[in-house]
């Protein structure tokens, strides 16, 4: 099960590295909640969870959030434009739901253990990245895998007592801090209005769906 959790963390983990260059963060960030969609579908469907009317109406209006932050006029450009970052929360979210059912039989530091230390060994492998190129950003690397480390073990231990669909919820809760770093760090000035709408239509769908 956790082979099948490594497929589909690797092409979200490559689609990520894409799509930084190309799309602003903000955008990215905000793209990135549908995998509460993906998540209340997974916990629906393989984990026997139950949604309230008002928290399919939070799903919604995090979907139309989604779509809003785009510019595009055209829903076919929307999609095919953004492919790479419409893919990636799919294959995340298959990725964590899985290790959502492995904390049914493993602890969670052992989970942990497995998913990070086969990541940095077949990653390269499978996608020809060479460790010589980790020298150059070695120490971004270790505090990005330290705090990395920290989140998911976190995220792990309360997968194993909350219902799936509402913890992806709050996992993304951060989303705001990426749009005030694209904002304040990388210069991101671009279609301000719509993120800053985006935005509120995302955290009210985040407050209807945890009610």
């Amino acid at each position: 099960m956790r082979a099948l959790a490594y497929l589909y963390s690797f092409p979200c983990n490559t689609r990520g590295v894409h799509i930084r260059p190309s799309i602003e963060l903000g955008v990215v960030s905000i793209i990135s909640k549908t995998k509460i969609i993906w998540s209340a579908l997974f916990g629906v469907s393989f984990l026997n969870e139950t949604l309230t009317f008002l928290q399919m109406t939070g799903v919604m209006l995090i979907l139309v959030a989604s779509l809003l932050i785009n510019n595009s006029n055209k829903i076919a450009l929307l999609f095919s434009n953004n492919l790479h970052a419409w893919l990636a929360p799919i294959f995340l979210t298959l990725a964590i739901g899985l290790d959502k059912l492995l904390t049914l039989y493993l602890p969670s530091s052992l989970i942990l253990f497995i998913g990070f230390s086969g990541t940095a060994l077949l990653t390269p492998l499978l996608f020809k990245v060479h460790y010589g190129l980790i020298k150059k950003v070695l120490v971004n690397a270790v505090i990005t895998a330290i705090c990395g480390t920290a989140s998911y073990y976190l995220l792990l231990k309360v997968l194993n007592t909350s219902a799936f669909s509402l913890v992806m919820v709050l996992f993304q809760g951060a989303f705001i801090l990426d749009i005030l770093f694209g904002y304040f760090f990388l210069k991101e000035h671009t279609n301000l209005t719509r993120k800053i709408v985006s935005c509120l239509l995302a955290t009210l769908g985040i407050l209807t769906l945890v009610s």
